[in-house]
């Protein structure tokens, strides 16, 4: 649908994408990492010519990193975008964010973001994107957050927001469409589903390499919880290891005895 990028179609991109899945920092090697190529794509279906142009092409070239900003402390938005408390206030030609986002990734290395923040109390309109720099006043990391495992480029952050000014001219799609733009951007994520190394971590994504290094893992978290009793009961009747493996060709499951 594109001019940018390889040409390459979802099918042809999956293998890739399994195989730089492999090693943890490898899709940055290759410009495929995230949130950066969700970005990418989010700028070049949504963004007028001159956002492309400005913001887009410096993530074409490698240039650059980026963060997408969307998930707040409770009782902000999670997984649900219309609980958002970041609030964005016109002011004349600009629009002054206050509030807090936190678990964003990549926010430590990122030169610029999609923010998505309040603009009204419409259930389906409220919420609207913008694209700031990293170097604009009014923001700051308050901390990079403890995750488990190792911690990517531009760790998992948590941002304040206290009077960032963001001109109307970097602001995405209409007034209102920030709601649409992360049920696109989702829809599209779960279309490509091997898009990022994130989802080729997940069971299904995996049944078919045996080898991989993530598979093997969840293997053996399983073969513990059998092992371990939790509320008199095997932990695996409760643990979301074992269920997540049912998926799995019969000759890849761990044993049930």
């Amino acid at each position: 649908e594109s001019s940018l990028g390889a040409g390459l179609t979802n099918q042809e991109y999956a293998p890739l994408a399994e195989l730089m899945g492999r090693v943890l920092w490898s899709s940055e090697v290759f410009n495929c990492s995230a949130p950066d190529t969700g970005n990418m794509e989010t700028i070049e279906r949504y963004g007028s010519p001159e956002h492309k142009e400005q913001w887009l092409k410096p993530l074409l070239e490698g240039k650059i990193r980026s963060a997408f900003a969307m998930t707040e402390p409770m009782p902000g938005s999670g997984s649900d975008p219309s609980m958002m408390r970041t609030a964005a206030t016109r002011k004349g030609d600009r629009w002054v964010i206050n509030g807090r986002k936190w678990f964003i990734t990549g926010a430590g290395a990122a030169k610029h973001f999609i923010l998505l923040a309040r603009t009204s109390d419409d259930a389906r309109k409220g919420l609207t994107a913008f694209l700031f720099y990293a170097d604009q006043p009014g923001w700051k990391i308050e901390r990079r957050i403890p995750i488990m495992g190792p911690e990517e480029h531009g760790g998992h952050c948590e941002l304040e927001f206290n009077g960032l000014e963001i001109p109307d001219e970097d602001r995405l799609m209409e007034v209102g469409d920030g709601l649409r733009l992360t049920q696109a951007e989702r829809a599209y994520l779960f279309e490509l589903g091997g898009r990022s190394r994130d989802h080729l971590a997940s069971p299904q994504a995996m049944k078919d390499t045996p080898d991989r290094p993530a598979l093997q893992a969840l293997v053996e978290r399983s073969e513990e919880d059998r092992l371990r009793v939790a509320g008199g009961a095997p932990g695996h009747d409760n643990a979301g290891t074992f269920r997540m493996l049912v998926t799995l060709p019969p000759d890849y499951r761990p044993s049930e005895d």
